[in-house]
């Protein structure tokens, strides 16, 4: 008889590892729940002999029933009869036999019926049904959401809920919608609260929805009147008992078909809210999602196994030229890397898993009483290892599962094109597992952050401290090499601060030495990672704008950018009017300007966008004009990069509207800055640290009367022909505002920070 537990040694070998005799402990309240429940373990070596029990169970019945009835399932598959999905005979059957074992709540605890184990043998479960028939796993268990509603759910929806879960019902995450995919803040399902009967409706179309027409669903939806973005959503629970929700039909895949993907329509679908309003993706999905990852890495594994178990079937009796292929050097190193790739996944898989598992229990353990120090530390500890691990699982297994799945059809040849070898159901299964719950490009930028903050480094100097079997210790020192290595590279790359052309000029070479050592590695990580190389180079990234954004109706976002105190830099092209709309007045427009639907010429000096920066203390402000000063214009620019915080450079921009001959717009800015209309300068919170004023004064004091500017421009003389009279108030106001804010700047400039010496006395 077929036993996928039996058979396979490496499930055992993970089973047993150190750190299981402190995890099952902590799982099992130093096995407190053996007063409780008769089948509750005493000591450890009672709960890992329920644990092999349990798996043995559980690899007949993949090895026996759902391997057996993995080709029909594929070709019978789901349908939908009076908008309800109806399993194929074949999943029906697997699933009884699962119930009928008492395998449906493993991980649940006894409270709510459940056996209470730890995630370990619960992955070791769904890699053994994956291997059986990768669609299956998904009706069973459906990717932690039972674990979800344990973790959030208040007291009575676990109670109501739970055991039904562990009774044989199945679940499902609605959470896609047509127009959201990945975008998971674009979801609008409406969730509606009707104050006559305390009850949340459900009204929207879900669609990609795995097992879509399960007994029990957790549903992201849109809980909050007029919002747009994640904060608006909340998470709820919908009880198929209720009615409201039909499946409008089941996606024709290219595999996993014995699993119903389902478009669903909500009609006044009654829900329960689940935790607190709008967390719903914050904090829920969030959590979901990374217990769902940690499924599919398991079920990657689990095809890959059966990936490489086919192919070195069929190499070792396919026969040409008188022998096996597996005799071919070609086919015999194709299934090593076969087998080297599932070893790795599933080292990985049962390493995240032990991670998930350690800080999950301590988690629940804090909804008991409250956690020792070291406690609470460990748990930290573990919780950012999975964090870490978690996305790199899933990445690195889905894409080895592709690989080997690959592989198994290249050994079969042109038999593995054909349906009647399970290599071609495989091939198709195997591919989703990169894509659903966050491609893998999605799971390099989650485990991107723990390259550069260290976690990875520190937990390879941990792997370091093991002791090590003598016919080990030559891996262990290659390890310990390309540590060395890596560790060096990555303090050359993060150290660097890149606020110099020289120091960016060093970090392409760092990048390229990066390159040169990925290139040796043969991984899909590795090219992950050469694709995202460059994004270790800083970027010159602007954000640009006219006055009348800055001024006036964009005012407020620029604000709100300026205050964040991020590395945003904004360019503000300045040419004192509404440009784009034919000449209208502005809060940029100058004193004494007409525009357009203001003639009379304008009586308020212009808004100082520059003085309202510098006024946050940690803005890089520049006001420049590259027809006066070039020089100064590249040193601003060079400056506001450099600066590690909000820039804001302000830069005279002559335009058509102005009324002169643009032919003379350089030298137009010159005589600008000579009358003091716009005066120069750099503003560098930096300098203050440095002992010097803040403020650089780069033009000099006003050598020319104000008039030799407004002379010039058509939009001031319009004002001189109307009103006379007007025009000379105007320009004598304009040049007294001139010749204070000259006063300002120049005190400013002379401005320094005195050391507060009170302290040190």
């Amino acid at each position: 008889m077929a036993n996928f537990y039996l058979d396979n040694s490496d499930l055992k070998h993970h089973l047993n590892h150190p750190l299981m005799k402190k995890l099952v402990a902590l799982r099992e309240r130093n096995y407190s729940d053996a007063e409780k429940y008769d089948y509750a373990p005493f000591n450890f070596e009672d709960a890992m002999d329920s644990y092999e029990k349990v798996l043995e169970i559980a690899g007949e019945i993949s090895g026996e029933i759902v391997a057996a009835n993995a080709e029909d399932v594929d070709h019978e598959g789901p349908h939908v009869v009076d908008g309800h999905v109806v399993y194929a005979k074949g999943t029906q059957k697997n699933l009884d036999a699962l119930v009928k074992a008492g395998l449906m709540g493993i991980s649940i605890p006894r409270r709510y019926n459940g056996l209470n184990f730890s995630l370990v043998p619960y992955i070791m479960a769904a890699d053994m049904v994956s291997r059986a028939d990768a669609g299956f796993v998904n009706i069973w268990g459906l990717q932690d959401c039972a674990e979800t509603i344990y973790e959030f759910a208040n007291e009575e929806q676990k109670q109501k809920y739970l055991p039904r879960v562990c009774a044989g019902e199945t679940m499902a995450m609605d959470l896609t919608e047509p127009d959201a995919g990945s975008d998971l803040q674009a979801v609008m399902l409406k969730a509606t609260y009707s104050e006559a009967d305390g009850c949340w409706y459900l009204n929207g179309v879900k669609r990609f929805i795995t097992n879509g027409d399960g007994h029990i669903a957790l549903v992201l939806a849109r809980s909050e009147e007029g919002t747009k973005d994640g904060r608006g959503l909340s998470m709820f629970i919908y009880d198929r008992n209720d009615g409201g929700v039909t499946v409008r039909r089941i996606e024709n895949k290219m595999g996993i078909k014995g699993s119903p993907t389902c478009e669903l329509v909500f009609k006044n679908a009654k829900a329960e809210l689940c935790g607190s309003r709008k967390l719903g993706l914050i904090k829920y999905v969030m959590a979901l999602m990374n217990g769902a990852r940690l499924g599919i890495a398991a079920q990657s594994v689990g095809v890959s196994e059966a990936a490489y178990r086919e192919a070195i079937a069929y190499a070792r009796d396919r026969k040409q030229f008188g022998q096996a292929i597996i005799e071919f050097p070609a086919v015999f190193e194709m299934i090593s890397l076969m087998k080297a790739k599932l070893d790795a996944s599933r080292s990985l898989l049962y390493e995240t898993t032990r991670f998930v598992d350690m800080y999950k229990a301590y988690e629940d353990i804090a909804k008991e009483r409250s956690l020792e120090p070291e406690e609470r530390a460990e748990m930290k500890a573990y919780q950012k290892l999975a964090d870490a691990f978690t996305p790199m699982a899933k990445g690195m297994s889905s894409e080895f599962c592709n690989q080997n799945a690959y592989d198994c059809v290249q050994v079969h040849g042109g038999s593995g094109f054909m349906k009647d070898y399970a290599c071609e159901r495989i091939y198709r299964d195997a591919r989703i597992t990169n894509i659903y719950e966050g491609t893998t490009q999605l799971q390099v930028v989650a485990a991107i952050r723990h390259v550069t903050t260290g976690t990875y480094l520190n937990q390879l100097h941990e792997y370091d401290k093991i002791e090590y079997k003598d016919d080990l210790k030559p891996l262990q020192t290659r390890l310990q090499a390309m540590t060395a290595k890596y560790a060096e590279l990555v303090e050359k790359i993060l150290a660097n601060p890149q606020s110099t052309d020289v120091e960016i000029d060093d970090q392409r070479a760092n990048v390229k030495a990066l390159r040169e050592k990925l290139a040796t590695i043969d991984s899909e990580e590795a090219k992950h990672l050469n694709e995202l190389a460059d994004y270790l180079i800083k970027k010159s990234v602007w954000i640009l704008g006219g006055d009348g954004w800055a001024y006036d109706i964009g005012f407020g976002g620029l604000d709100h950018a300026i205050a964040s105190g991020k590395n945003i830099n904004i360019l503000v092209m300045d040419t004192g009017v509404y440009s784009n709309t034919g000449g209208q007045q502005s809060k940029a427009t100058p004193m004494g300007a007409s525009a357009k639907f203001a003639t009379a010429g304008k009586a308020l000096p212009k808004k100082d966008l520059g003085m309202i920066a510098m006024s946050y203390g940690n803005v890089y402000v520049a006001q420049i004009s590259v027809g006066a000063n070039d020089m100064q214009t590249i040193k601003a620019l060079n400056e506001a990069e450099a600066y590690d915080g909000p820039s804001l450079i302000i830069a005279y921009s002559h335009c058509i509207a102005q009324g002169f001959n643009l032919a003379d717009g350089l030298e137009h800015q010159k005589n600008a800055v000579e009358t003091g209309s716009w005066p120069l300068y750099r503003y560098n919170p930096e300098n203050v640290s440095a002992g010097k004023a803040p403020l650089m004064l780069d033009s000099k004091a006003p050598s020319k009367p104000l008039s030799d500017y407004m002379s010039n421009e058509t939009r001031f003389q319009v004002v001189n022909k109307m009103n006379p009279e007007r025009y000379e108030t105007l320009l004598n106001k304009a040049q007294e505002n001139v010749k204070e804010k000259r006063s300002l700047l120049e005190h400013m400039a002379e401005y320094k920070v005195e050391e507060d010496t009170s302290a040190a006395e």
